[in-house]
């Protein structure tokens, strides 16, 4: 009975979750790590998209589209993967001959 006892007692023993890693939680750091993206602003949790701000000097689908979102990280970082371009707008211009000098 004693036995019988301690399973129970094991079995009511909160457990602590462990935390999994989703795929979008591991597209979203491999987007927010990516040399081309500047910011990831994530915001599912209020109804929007994913949105994307790329660094200077790249653009999404027309000059001087810097800025791009969508529905999950996994079509964010496909998007960056496949469909972001070199940009040559103005600013990506002035901030290739920008020195800055610390």
């Amino acid at each position: 009975m004693g036995i019988k006892q301690s399973v129970v007692a094991q079995r009511m023993k909160p457990r602590r979750q462990a935390t999994r890693r989703t795929k979008s939680d591991e597209a979203l750091e491999k987007l927010q790590a990516h040399p081309r993206v500047e910011i990831v602003d994530d915001e599912r949790s209020i109804g929007n998209s994913v949105i994307v701000t790329l660094r200077r000097g790249w653009r999404f689908n027309d000059p001087g589209e810097h800025v791009f979102g969508e529905d999950t990280p996994e079509e964010c970082l496909a998007a960056v993967e496949t469909r972001v371009k070199p940009c040559a707008c103005s600013e990506c211009k002035a901030a290739k001959r920008k020195v800055v000098c610390r």
